[in-house]
């Protein structure tokens, strides 16, 4: 595929075309593709990088669950700084 850059536009997904994730209606996959472009591009500097360990993605279905793992983010440094 020959992309002329001038009519970058024309192009959905752009240089990716169609393998692009942010054309599909997915969330897993977005995510899933966008982990792997971080892995790959911090591995060219650091070959011992790794996603932290235990670590979910999950989307937040509705307020009461934000508002939850919000108060997990402010409680959790404090929790584990206790002896």
């Amino acid at each position: 595929m020959n992309i002329n850059y001038e009519n970058y536009d024309d192009y959905p997904g752009g240089v990716t075309g169609n393998h692009n994730p942010m054309l599909h209606q997915n969330l897993s996959r977005v995510i899933r593709w966008f982990k792997g472009r971080v892995t790959y591009k911090i591995r060219k500097k650091d070959d011992l990088f790794q996603w932290q360990y235990r670590f979910n993605d999950r989307v937040i279905g509705d307020m009461k669950e934000l508002d939850a793992t919000r108060k997990y983010i402010i409680d959790n440094p404090i929790n584990n700084s206790k002896p």
